[in-house]
């Protein structure tokens, strides 16, 4: 099986809604949220680079960057109607992008910044670009420029005729504006765009985007959730997320698309996914089954062609939310310092930056399908310059009792000991919302963001060329290959803790605990 383009490490990141970005990131320069810190770092230790952090949304279109605003920023507005996030209104400053560097700084995270298109002739924006651009410097990747333009319609942000070549249009006058301003010398920070629904990638660059801003496009972006819920019921529920032809299904979404992006030399980028859209679905988005899916989805977009993954994170009630900081409630607070509660899906986010960490830290790394005839079952193979390192096996059946075990046999590499180290993410049942472990640990149901026990590598026994292990149903197995990255099997963790004080309380006070 041909494998893909090569793939970053971080190619499993993550997305913050900009209205709760605050909520996550913290509201004090000079004391981010540690909780948040660990988290990002626990991708950077297994990764080898920090991770990818896109902050953004439908709230980066509603944004008003205010040079004399003196805190973080300011929500009014938003909340639900029948079950659908409202989208608020926004206030920022300077501060935010200082905290955000400080933030990126600690983990190394390459940042992804959301540019509000919808007014896109505001006198704000050119001047909240030269901010950002000042604070976080190397750490920016680049601007996203509109989200979901293809539903400007739809939402009363554009006239009912609104067409891609306006869409275009405007997207090419704000561009051309802040490059004359701030990057005339390197106008390749832009990214789009970023649609979701309406229109299609293909579509829009078709249109114009390639052939008259291909000088300016750092990436083409897109916005896609497997299903909406958005309307009162989803097309599926559990088992079509374990099911590898909707899988497939899913990751060929805007083949054409991708493909036009290898052929041009520019990186393809999901920028937000999960799930589902508009909040995620209960006992699917917060439970094992998550986490099983997001793996396997992201090493198959990294096959197909994609050069970043993120999965995107909202407010309070967000079920799909990789992590979620506390919140405010005055008849109820809660006194621990490890108040974060992790979502099942995050464990991805480790499992795949352990699969794509290359053995020397500089190989090309690659993906490659091994397209097992199986709805419930998926194997992959990661290649370090052309070279078969390690493998991930996936069994999605539901059955503790061991009776479907997905029982793996592989060829002994050459030059190899008698055995090949492996690691197990596993659960008891794909129901199970706290009960996880990634090589035999955990970060429980509240946190801190550090990984508790002790890490358990197993190793699966060789024996006349050929090396066995069972994956329990449900879970997924990482098998390190070849002999350069045995030792990568072990991680040696380090932590961030609360600066400025000990006292946890305090700590939650400035890290999250208003009510978002």
């Amino acid at each position: 099986v041909v494998a893909g383009i090569p793939v970053p490490a971080n190619l499993l990141g993550l997305s913050l809604e900009l209205s709760v970005a605050n909520d996550f990131v913290g509201d004090k320069i000079g004391e981010p949220a540690y909780q948040l810190l660990n988290y990002l770092n626990s991708i950077r230790l297994r990764a080898g680079r920090g991770a990818l952090l896109r902050i953004g949304g439908n709230t980066q279109d509603t944004a008003i960057f205010n040079q004399s605003f003196t805190g973080i920023l300011q929500k009014s507005g938003g909340g639900f109607s029948n079950g659908v996030p409202i989208t608020p209104s926004l206030e920022y400053g300077n501060l935010i992008f200082e905290l955000i560097d400080q933030v990126a700084t600690a983990v190394d995270s390459e940042v992804i910044w959301g540019v509000n298109m919808v007014n896109y002739t505001a006198p704000f924006t050119v001047p909240m670009v030269k901010e950002a651009r000042d604070a976080l410097g190397d750490s920016l990747s680049f601007y996203l420029v509109g989200n979901e333009p293809d539903r400007y319609e739809y939402t009363g942000r554009r006239p009912a005729n609104y067409t891609i070549a306006d869409y275009l249009s405007e997207w090419g006058d704000l561009t051309e504006r802040i490059t004359a301003a701030d990057y005339a010398d390197n106008p390749k920070q832009f990214a789009a765009p970023s649609v979701c629904c309406n229109w299609q990638t293909q579509e829009v660059l078709n249109a114009g985007m390639l052939s008259n801003y291909s000088d300016r496009l750092a990436a083409i972006t897109a916005i896609q959730y497997p299903q909406s819920r958005c309307s009162s019921t989803a097309p599926y529920t559990a088992d079509g997320y374990m099911n590898q032809t909707n899988i497939n299904a899913f990751c060929t979404y805007d083949a054409d698309a991708v493909q036009t992006a290898v052929n041009s030399g520019i990186p393809y980028v999901l920028v937000e996914t999960n799930t589902a859209s508009c909040i995620g679905i209960v006992d699917v988005s917060d439970t094992f089954t998550a986490a099983i899916w997001s793996v396997n989805m992201a090493l198959q977009f990294g096959y197909r062609n994609h050069s970043g993954v993120l999965l995107h994170s909202g407010g309070q009630s967000t079920i799909y939310n990789t992590f979620t900081p506390p919140a405010y409630n005055s008849s109820n607070r809660i006194v621990s310092a490890k108040a974060w509660k992790t979502g099942p899906i995050f464990y991805s986010t480790l499992v795949v930056a352990e699969a794509l960490h290359p053995s020397d830290g500089k190989a090309s790394v690659t993906i490659s399908d091994q397209l097992i005839q199986s709805d419930v079952l998926a194997a992959y193979n990661v290649y370090e310059n052309g070279q078969i390192a390690k493998q991930v096996f996936i069994n999605m059946i539901n059955d503790p009792s061991g009776a479907n075990n997905f029982n793996v046999q592989f060829p002994q590499p050459s030059n190899q000991p008698a055995s090949v180290a492996y690691k197990l993410l596993v659960a008891p049942t794909l129901a199970e919302k706290e009960n996880i472990t990634w090589a035999g640990q955990s970060f429980g149901w509240w946190s801190e963001g550090i990984l508790e026990g002790t890490e358990t590598v197993l190793q699966a026994p060789c024996n006349n060329g050929q090396c066995t292990l069972s994956v329990p149903a449900p879970g997924v197995a990482l098998a390190f290959i070849n002999q350069a990255s045995q030792p990568e099997a072990t991680i040696t963790s380090t932590a961030f803790h609360p600066v400025g004080t000990q006292n946890p309380q305090i700590v939650l006070d400035s890290n999250g605990e208003r009510g978002r």
